[in-house]
C-alpha cells in the first residue's frame, strides 16, 4: 500500500511538472546511452530530462548539485550499482552518507549492473515493428538478470560485436523490450513503477 501510495504521487506530481527538469544522475556512457534511449526516448518523453555523470565527481560537487537542482525547483533521480554482499536499503543509506542532500526516495538501484538491464530487455522475436538481429536471438538470456555483472555481459557479446561493446549495447536497444525487460529484472520494473508512471513503450 505504501508503494502504490508513492508511484501515484509520483505520477499526480510528475503530470503537474511536466515542464519542470529532470536531472539524472548516471555513472558512465553505457547508463548515458540507456537513459537517453529507453528513458528519454520511451518512458519520459515528455520531461525535460537531462542525465550528469557524476562518478568523475566529487562527493561534495555532487551534493551541491543537489542543493542547487533543490533551489531551482527541478528534479532528480541517482541511479547506482548494486553491490553484492548488502541490501538495498544499506546501499541507500551508503550513498545518503556520502551525499547527504540527497533524498533516498529518489534513489534507483541497478541490480546487479547496467547491464542487467541491457540484457533483461532483449526480445528474439521479430516483427515489423521490433527487429532483433540474428547475433542477438543466439543469445540466452536468464529469466532472471539481477545477478548479471560486468564480466557475465562481456562473454555474451557475439564475435561481430567483440571490438565494440557500445555497438553491441546500441543494437540491442534497437530491439529492447520494456515489458518483457521488467518480467526478467524487478530493479527495472521497480524503476518504471516507481519513476515512470508504470508506462509502457507503445
Amino acid at each position: 500500500m505504501k508503494l502504490e501510495l508513492k508511484n501515484f504521487m509520483w505520477t499526480i506530481y510528475w503530470v503537474i511538472n511536466m515542464s519542470t527538469k529532470l536531472y539524472i544522475f548516471i555513472e558512465g556512457n553505457d547508463d548515458e546511452l540507456f537513459v537517453n534511449k529507453v528513458v528519454c526516448g520511451c518512458l519520459l518523453p515528455e520531461m525535460n530530462v537531462r542525465p550528469w555523470k557524476y562518478s568523475q565527481k566529487s562527493n561534495k560537487k555532487i551534493n551541491g548539485f543537489i542543493k542547487s537542482i533543490n533551489s531551482m525547483c527541478a528534479d532528480y533521480i541517482f541511479i547506482a550499482d548494486y553491490d553484492e554482499g548488502t541490501s538495498l536499503e544499506d546501499k541507500k543509506e551508503e550513498i545518503k552518507t556520502k551525499i547527504p542532500l540527497i533524498d533516498k526516495d529518489h534513489i534507483v538501484i541497478v541490480k546487479n549492473e547496467i547491464e542487467s538491464w541491457y540484457l533483461a530487455g532483449i526480445n528474439h522475436e521479430i516483427s515489423s515493428e521490433n527487429v532483433c538481429t540474428k547475433p542477438l536471438r543466439k543469445i540466452k538470456i536468464p529469466d532472471d538478470t539481477e545477478k548479471i555483472m560486468k564480466e557475465h555481459f562481456d562473454k555474451l557479446i557475439p564475435c561481430c560485436f567483440r571490438g565494440s561493446k557500445i555497438d553491441f549495447m546500441k543494437e540491442i536497444l534497437k530491439c529492447f523490450d520494456i515489458s518483457l525487460a521488467q518480467k526478467r529484472n524487478d530493479s527495472f520494473k521497480n524503476f518504471v513503477n516507481s519513476f515512470c508512471m508504470g508506462k509502457k513503450c507503445e
